[in-house]
């Protein structure tokens, strides 16, 4: 319905039907979701920019389901660089592992033995029983994650999916476009959000950006193009809101061993150009940025196993930090 009007009106009187609309895949599945997005950027009615944005994909994603807030599951909210968090000696698995505010309030770490820290960035372990002792996990991420229904909604998926190939793919020719980079960041914010509010709306996304060919894989190429993007320092505008979106998405189980993977290669090609090639001052700032994943993978003893030893990762770390003492 949407691509088929062209005119404001038109627009219009089809953001009005949306709400009418109980049969979400009639109307949605010929969406040209190009179209949607500019309009919602620039006559939105009532919004325009990333309100516009995030109005109107709040109201495609309103009819393929409607969300439930959740308890249980991992909290994964993202913590950023020198902001405080908290550090519980009985409960964390490592020195890495804190909690966020919110959930430490609500959790039994209050009467532990606990520190304030800074953080260097990173996401929120409650609710992640490899990193967090189960019965301390806060009064909103308490519930076994058995207790919560685990599958994402395939609409759902489908739509992040067309929407992660919009953005990331060459072929897509959107991210060529003159708005991409003013619509970018709000198309982001939105995702992040949506993936916050809702574990299994959280579930979809995650699925959406580690499947190819409709399976599950170790290297995914929208995952791949993401992270790339993610870590690209010639283009913060665009790779800050990726970069929160990925850390948004690590509670989930499938996309962290999936994510391993991805970060192991990119880690460990750009180690290789050291000092191999002549580098540059951007190759400095990417080699930082993938660095700051490596907190999140390599303290993992089974990511470690599983994705940085098969990708020569730790040989590649070792022989690089040969050369650097000794040089």
């Amino acid at each position: 319905i949407i691509e088929r009007v062209s005119d404001e009106s038109g627009w219009r009187r089809a953001l009005s039907h949306l709400n009418l609309v109980t049969q979400a895949e009639q109307y949605l599945e010929n969406l040209d979701l190009k179209k949607f997005i500019n309009f919602c950027y620039f006559r939105f009615p009532g919004a325009q920019g990333a309100d516009g944005i995030m109005n109107g994909l709040d109201r495609i994603l309103g009819l393929m389901k409607k969300e439930k807030t959740v308890m249980g599951g991992r909290c994964g909210a993202i913590i950023p660089a020198k902001t405080i968090a908290y550090k519980c000696f009985d409960c964390g698995a490592d020195s890495s592992c804190v909690l966020c505010a919110n959930c430490f309030l609500q959790s039994p770490c209050v009467n532990h033995r606990f520190r304030l820290v800074t953080s260097g960035g990173g996401t929120c372990d409650c609710g992640d029983p490899d990193a967090w002792k189960p019965e301390s996990f806060c009064i909103r991420h308490c519930c076994q994650p058995s207790a919560m229904q685990s599958g994402e909604d395939p609409r759902v998926k489908r739509f992040f999916a067309e929407l992660f190939n919009l953005l990331f793919e060459p072929a897509s020719q959107f991210s060529s476009t003159s708005d991409f980079q003013e619509q970018f960041p709000g198309i982001m914010q939105w995702t992040l959000k949506k993936a916050e509010s809702c574990p299994l709306t959280r579930n979809a996304i995650a699925s959406a950006l580690c499947t190819h060919n409709g399976h599950l894989s170790h290297n995914p190429p929208l995952l791949a193009t993401a992270f790339s993007c993610a870590v690209d320092p010639s283009c913060e505008t665009t790779a800050t809101p990726i970069y929160n979106m990925l850390l948004g998405l690590l509670p989930v189980p499938s996309f962290k061993e999936a994510f391993a993977h991805v970060f192991a290669h990119a880690y460990r090609d750009q180690l290789a150009r050291f000092p191999a090639v002549r580098v540059t001052a951007l190759d400095d700032r990417r080699l930082e940025l993938i660095s700051k994943f490596s907190i999140q993978v390599l303290p993992v003893p089974a990511l470690a196993a599983s994705a940085a030893l098969p990708a020569g990762l730790l040989h590649e770390m070792l022989r690089w930090a040969r050369d650097a003492l000794s040089s």
